[in-house]
């Protein structure tokens, strides 16, 4: 039963103030059996009042505040029977706050306009069976405060009565939600901004309408609690919360949130100096609802308050919130050292999020402070190597690659005087230093001037510095060895011919002739001689070659002939030149009609030098043909009936490619030849070669196994024409020297021993290897290896393709031809004078291209290519 004593009780807050205690109870009258109650500043003073319904007495009573916590007396405002409830609202817009009564007995609710001088206008509005608890808020998004109104009838439910704007009402809208509901709260409870009902059906169930925005509700759905509802956001997360208070216990209902927490890696990093390492949560599954997690650093080699700052707290995920940074300072210390790595964990998500698989994480710090260089770089004393000038020029030193551990060292020489002879480098016996240069990516040093030094052998200790200063040791161990026999003066002298000289012309014919002239005279020999055909590329001829057979000439036609003799330096001769006027044949009478025939004459294959055989054999009135071979690549040639017919092979032009150098894969192979006639009639010949598996072969050496030209090597192995080195190891890829090239060649011909005469010209003969010397002799008897121009042979020099090519031809004896076309793609850079040795060699399919038919003249041949090619020779020698 109500107490019948009308003295509204208040509390203020303590002396003290915010620690959440109150005075002792204050009481103010305020009539009879008061119920509801509401505060606003309803007269504008900017002190809180109080609305308090008076049940029994049809009347609300305004209690106005002085701002101390003290209230005057009541004035009442007159609303309708039995009210029950009252809520506080701008209705009218006016900036003054209304109020809203709810009437029991009356079944409707009062509306109190404020006069803006706190006093109020009554209006009565709605039909509601029995009004009872009433909220206010903007229900339909128009800006207006709205009610919504407890229906406490036994079919009740929530009245939703929508305001037109100016404190004036509409009829209200039922929406059921149970019996005798007792109370009602306003929230956005499913976070989409829009005002939400929560109803109390009493002693049962919450029943939660769900607002569009539009002032229409979706269907109640009900949670069971009994008692009645308050509302706030108690977590935090920006969503509407439930209290209920049920009996003597207070319900805390909070929003949940979905997901899985989890670090995007299971390891961060981030540079000392970086300021921050950044570390990254992500949020998966979902991303409803607010939760937090707790972030915690830990310790493993990187220790906190000296390297990063220790972590310990919280981070928020608000709604639709997927990923999140924390940022951990790092701190930089300047001193060099190692990387350290400290962990970091989340643990504990609120609000029903779960963690993911990821956990805890590492972050490691990567130092920025290099350590100091403190190591010298060294030196390899074997990678060096003078070039002998002759006198007057200065002497030089060089360093090949590797002769440096270091890029970008200066590199000096001392000349050394062992005046004691005891090969360590006393105090006294360097002289000073000579700048070398500076090594380079592949720790090579440029060849650099030493002095215009006299015969004989010298020493040098070389060292490299660093760029932090950092010296080899002067020591015997960095002694380069130098000796010198001082070359000739370059060669200036032309060759000349003896008196009288001529080109001689015999053996005229209606498409060849021959040339005949004597031998020229030099101070240090003829090289070669050049022949030439009307100003065009000149044929190379040895200095042994004093003719030559001019072929492929048209009857009757005059040709001038030009034939110079030159050195090795590179000087020429006076031309000796003659006319050849061919014989003139009688001429048939021509056909009226270009030719039809189409027919092939000639067509061979060849692969590693060897003939494969065709089956059926060749016939040129046969189209089809088959063949075998293990090689993985052939050699076409093939020539048509009548001149004047064309040959296509696979769609492309033979013309100055012939023979075709064809690559196979393994398997089956058509290559398909077309014979186009004068008058265009086309014949096509088909040759399918299969390539089949190459038998297993017991490899020489160890290290060859696997290797493309594993196969030649042990050929070349077995023929005795290459050998391994003391360890073993035959080492494909490294470079050979020229006198490694003239020993392989000298294997292959076996040639009569001359002596060592030979090579006792060459100003740097005491460099060259006692193992090669009987070699080198031959050749250059045999006038297949020459020397430079300046008289050294460089021994040790490595040789290139394009030197490769011109010892095979003259060992083979094989026509240079100035005039033929190689058929490798780069044939414009390869020097005039090794284009006819270039082509010859590729003509008999010793030397192929490299990737896209490259020649590539100037690159260094290496051991597995030379061994490759010996062995073709030797197979066409054979053949």
């Amino acid at each position: 039963m109500r107490s019948a004593t009308a003295t509204p009780t208040t509390y203020r807050s303590s002396a003290t103030g915010g620690d959440g205690t109150f005075d002792p109870p204050t009481f103010f009258p305020a009539g009879n059996y008061p119920l509801g109650i509401a505060e606003a500043d309803f007269n504008k003073d900017g002190n809180a009042d109080l609305a308090v319904v008076d049940s029994t007495s049809a009347r609300v009573s305004v209690l106005y505040g002085d701002g101390h916590g003290a209230f005057g007396g009541p004035v009442f405002f007159a609303v309708g029977s039995s009210p029950r409830y009252v809520a506080a609202d701008d209705f009218d817009g006016d900036g003054h706050m209304d109020l809203a009564v709810s009437n029991e007995a009356d079944s409707n609710i009062s509306v109190l306009l404020n006069n803006r001088d706190g006093t109020f206008t009554t209006n009565t509005y709605g039909s509601i069976a029995v009004p009872f608890k009433l909220v206010s808020g903007d229900l339909n998004g128009d800006g207006d405060a709205d009610l919504a109104v407890v229906d406490n009838g036994s079919g009740g439910g929530a009245a939703v009565m929508f305001n037109h704007g100016d404190g004036s009402f509409e009829m209200p809208d039922l929406y059921p939600t149970g019996t005798h509901p007792i109370d009602i709260a306003t929230g956005d409870f499913d976070g989409d901004n829009h005002l939400d009902l929560a109803v109390t059906n009493q002693w049962s169930t919450v029943s939660f309408l769900n607002g569009n925005g539009d002032g229409t509700f979706q269907a109640k759905s009900d949670l069971a609690l009994a008692g009645y509802i308050a509302t706030g956001d108690w977590n935090g997360d920006g969503i509407t919360d439930l209290a209920n208070l049920s009996g003597n216990t207070i319900f805390l209902k909070t929003s949940r949130a979905e997901g899985a927490l989890t670090f995007s890696a299971p390891a961060f990093s981030v540079s000392e100096d970086g300021g921050s390492a950044i570390v990254t949560v992500n949020r998966t599954g979902s991303s409803y609802g607010q939760t937090k997690v707790r972030i915690k650093t830990s310790d493993i080699s990187a220790i906190a308050g000296s390297d990063y700052t220790a972590v310990d707290a919280t981070i928020v995920f608000n709604p639709g919130d997927t990923t999140r940074t924390y940022s951990i300072p790092v701190a930089d210390n300047g001193v060099p050292g190692v990387d350290r790595t400290f962990g970091v964990t989340i643990s504990a998500p609120t609000n029903e999020a779960t963690l993911g698989g990821q956990t805890s994480a590492t972050v490691t710090i990567v130092e920025d402070d290099p350590v100091p260089d403190t190591t010298a770089p060294t030196i390899d004393p074997t990678k060096f190597a003078a070039v002998d000038n002759y006198s007057g020029t200065p002497d030089r030193l060089a360093g090949a690659a590797a002769a440096v551990s270091e890029a970008g060292a200066t590199v000096r020489a001392y000349r050394w005087n062992d005046d004691d002879t005891d090969g360590v480098v006393d105090a006294g016996e360097l002289g000073s230093a000579i700048a070398l240069g500076t090594s380079g990516a592949d720790g090579s040093v440029p060849v650099a001037d030493i002095g215009d030094l006299g015969p004989g052998t010298y020493k040098y200790v070389v060292t490299a510095e660093d760029t932090a200063g950092n010296e080899s040791p002067r020591t015997a161990a960095a002694a380069v060895t130098v000796t010198l026999t001082k070359g000739l003066a370059p060669d200036v002298a032309d060759p000349t011919w003896p008196s009288g000289s001529a080109l001689s012309v015999s053996d005229v014919a209606y498409e060849s002739a021959k040339l005949v002239w004597p031998a020229a005279a030099d101070d240090r020999g003829v090289d070669h001689y050049e022949l030439t055909q009307d100003g065009g590329t000149p044929v190379i001829l040895d200095s042994a070659t004093l003719f030559q057979a001019a072929t492929g000439l048209a009857a009757g036609t005059s040709y001038v002939y030009a034939v110079v003799a030159v050195d090795a330096a590179g000087n020429r001769s006076v031309p000796l030149t003659a006319t050849v006027l061919t014989a003139t044949p009688t001429v048939p009478s021509q056909p009226s009609e270009a030719s039809a025939e189409a027919r092939l004459k000639l067509l061979e294959i060849t692969a590693a030098a060897q003939p494969v055989a065709l089956s059926p054999a060749f016939d040129m009135n046969v189209d089809l043909y088959g063949g075998a071979t293990t090689e993985s690549r052939i050699a076409l040639n093939a020539a048509p009936l009548f001149p004047a017919a064309t040959l296509r092979v696979n769609g492309e032009s033979t013309i100055g490619k012939l023979p075709l150098i064809v690559d196979l894969t393994p398997g089956r192979n058509v290559i398909q030849i077309e014979v186009r006639a004068a008058n265009g009639v086309v014949r096509v010949y088909s040759v399918t070669i299969n390539r089949l598996n190459k038998p297993p072969v017991i490899s020489c050496f160890s290290d060859i196994r696997g290797h493309w030209a594993e196969a030649e090597i042990n050929e070349a192995c077995a023929l005795g024409l290459v050998k391994g080195e003391p360890d073993g190891l035959f080492r494909p890829n490294r470079y050979v020297t020229r006198s490694e090239w003239a020993v392989m060649v000298a294997r292959w011909l076996n040639p009569d021993k001359s002596g060592l005469a030979a090579i006792s010209r060459f100003a740097d003969a005491a460099a060259i290897p006692a193992w090669a010397r009987e070699a080198i002799s031959a050749g250059i008897d045999s006038g297949i290896v020459k020397g430079y121009p300046d008289g050294t042979f460089r021994p040790s020099v490595t040789i290139n393709r394009a030197e490769t090519a011109a010892i095979i031809v003259r060992a083979a004896k094989w026509t240079a031809d100035p005039a033929a076309v190689s058929p490798f793609g780069d044939d414009a850079s390869i020097p005039s004078w090794a284009k006819p040795f270039a082509a010859a060699a590729a003509l008999h399919a010793v030397l192929l291209g490299k990737e896209d038919q490259r020649f590539d003249a100037s690159a260094p041949t290496t051991r597995a290519e030379a061994a490759a090619m010996l062995v073709r020779l030797s197979k066409l020698s054979q053949s």
